[in-house]
């Protein structure tokens, strides 16, 4: 992947990561104090704590999400050859290939992040949405339609990811 490619690929990244800490921010002046942690398959709430609870809990999401991502490839690295599963392992593990491979896998695995955030943010809306129904209800046909969505983009991502490790 090219310079330019890892430099959007970056800036999607944060950008998404920051749209996420928005919303929970404004979730913060929306949400009531008493809110919802946890709906039901019908929508219902199940499980309520506090806003800042809320508030607590989407921030650690964001915190967790952005390390893993950011990080992981760096991480990845850092495991026996035989434990990495990769295409072309041989290849793109070998010494003077792994700069390359880590940029790749830092490229690919922040393309991943703007879904995962933007996943989150539009949970998160939904969420904060639900807090104005009487009574409190998800809207399950939108959070049904938003994770298969989700399960779709990632499975696309998985086959976009291992056809860029190629040899080339």
């Amino acid at each position: 992947m090219n310079g330019l490619f890892s430099q959007r690929a970056k800036i999607a990244f944060l950008a998404s990561a920051a749209l996420n800490m928005l919303v929970i921010l404004v979730g913060h002046y929306l949400l009531p104090s008493r809110t919802a942690l946890h709906f039901n398959a019908h929508g219902l709430a199940d499980r309520w704590g506090s806003r800042v609870e809320f508030i607590a809990i989407n921030l650690l999401m964001v915190i967790v999400t952005y390390y893993a991502i950011e990080y992981g490839a760096k991480l990845v690295l850092k495991f026996p050859k035989k434990l990495i599963s990769l295409p072309n392992k041989d290849f793109w593990l070998s010494p003077e290939q792994r700069p390359m491979t880590e940029q790749k896998l830092t490229d690919s695995l922040r393309c991943f992040g703007v879904l995962n955030f933007l996943f989150q943010t539009i949970l998160l809306g939904l969420v904060i949405a639900a807090h104005h129904m009487k009574p409190v209800q998800l809207n399950t046909p939108g959070m049904i339609v938003c994770t298969v969505g989700f399960f779709i983009a990632t499975g696309i991502w998985c086959v976009w990811m291992y056809r860029s490790f190629k040899c080339k």
